[in-house]
């Protein structure tokens, strides 16, 4: 049988071509998404070629810079272009694998249209930049509101009770003397975490907490009474030393967070509509602020609270503890999503020309740490939009 690849009756599945390259490039350089791996684990399932082709894809050095073009190239006139080169003599390889491998042509078709190109793709990044990820950095007030800079502060510290705060530049240990007296006032300490910063913080009942870029926590220097309660406005995450008869209490200006002994993620930033709540184990229990109604999380429960409602969703936990983890992870998040994030941890302003590109969708995983150019030559690589950067502002343009 000869497979006439040049008559009007052969689709090619260009959309299907596209998704499926753009998983197989993911997997190259990071872990893919849970959602990802659904996608590409049904694909590899629907036939055993495609396992090869998947195979093929992974042991060829220079297919990734390559397969990169597909994304905004004209597939069409693509399509055409081949179907007029493979008849040259030089081709007749290629069509004599066809005729014994049809099932692999739309992905095979994909790799014949990069090598097309005379070039790769740079992503449009005008000027380069000096932007650098963030660092371990916050300053903390003491109960007598002295402040410390924590960055340039590697000592003990020690508080008005004799608990002994041990600071090693990126954590903050608190120590009680004696656990067993309670001191007669509660004293508090206040940690700020800047743009372009982050901290952790162990508590003085041995609650460990990560403090995320622009957070204010505000918490006693030793826990007493019946309750422990803390304040916080920005992101942090929480692993609450499990103590049932001793509550653990988050307020933030819009609820108030009852642990049980539970690893959770609150973001509370005050120029944000809305705040949440992540459940990664344990139990908690909210009240909104505005209506005081309580609500119960259960693992993977995320509450969304806003002055209007507040809503329980599924979720991957893992996205949105990923920068507690040391990683930058957004699965079909918005432009405007993906820069409100960015702008804290590496201490940029961004511009956008264009209102419409604020609802561009993006996945992006890379380390935490990585070079602000790395970002930006992910993104641009997609030709959605393109960057200018000037000191430490991002403006943002359609690509044209």
């Amino acid at each position: 049988m000869f497979i006439k690849i040049n008559e009007p009756e052969f689709m090619i599945d260009f959309k299907k071509i596209d998704t499926i390259v753009n998983l197989l490039l993911a997997e190259r350089e990071r872990p893919l998404t849970d959602n990802e791996k659904s996608e590409l684990d049904a694909w590899l399932k629907e036939d055993a070629g495609n396992q090869i082709v998947f195979n093929s894809l992974k042991k060829e050095k220079n297919i990734q810079a390559r397969l990169k073009i597909l994304d905004g190239y004209d597939k069409e006139k693509a399509y055409s272009t081949f179907v007029r080169n493979i008849k040259n003599e030089r081709n007749k390889k290629i069509i004599r694998f066809f005729r014994y491998a049809a099932l692999l042509i739309p992905f095979f078709l994909s790799i014949y249209f990069i090598y097309q190109r005379l070039s790769d793709i740079e992503p449009e990044i005008e000027m380069l930049s000096d932007i650098q990820p963030g660092t371990s950095k916050a300053v903390l007030q003491l109960a007598n509101g002295s402040v410390i800079d924590l960055e340039k502060e590697d000592k003990q510290i020690k508080e008005y009770d004799g608990t002994v705060v041990q600071n090693t530049q990126n954590q903050l240990i608190y120590k009680p003397v004696d656990k067993k007296q309670e001191p007669k006032k509660i004293r508090y300490n206040l940690i700020k975490i800047p743009r372009g910063g982050e901290y952790q913080l162990s508590l003085s009942d041995g609650t460990k907490v990560w403090l995320n870029a622009e957070t204010i926590l505000k918490y006693p220097v030793t826990f007493s009474g019946k309750t422990r309660e803390i304040f916080m406005e920005g992101e942090a995450f929480f692993e609450v030393a499990k103590n049932a008869d001793w509550p653990f209490i988050v307020h933030t200006s819009a609820l108030k967070v009852n642990v049980f002994g539970t690893s959770f993620n609150i973001r509370a930033y005050p120029d944000e509509e809305a705040s949440t709540t992540t459940l990664v184990s344990g139990k908690v229990s909210l009240i909104q602020s505005g209506n005081h109604k309580e609500y119960n999380l259960t693992p993977n429960d995320q509450a969304i609270v806003s002055n209007l409602e507040t809503v329980i969703q599924k979720v991957n936990v893992n996205q949105f503890i990923a920068w507690k983890n040391g990683r930058i992870l957004f699965e079909e998040n918005t432009l405007e999503e993906v820069f409100n994030n960015l702008s804290r941890w590496y201490d940029i302003e961004v511009d956008y020309t264009d209102e419409e590109i604020k609802n561009l969708r993006f996945s992006i995983d890379v380390r935490r740490y990585s070079e602000f150019d790395e970002l930006l030559k992910i993104i641009g690589l997609t030709k959605k939009v393109k960057f200018e950067i000037n000191g430490n502002r991002v403006i943002i343009k359609k690509s044209k």
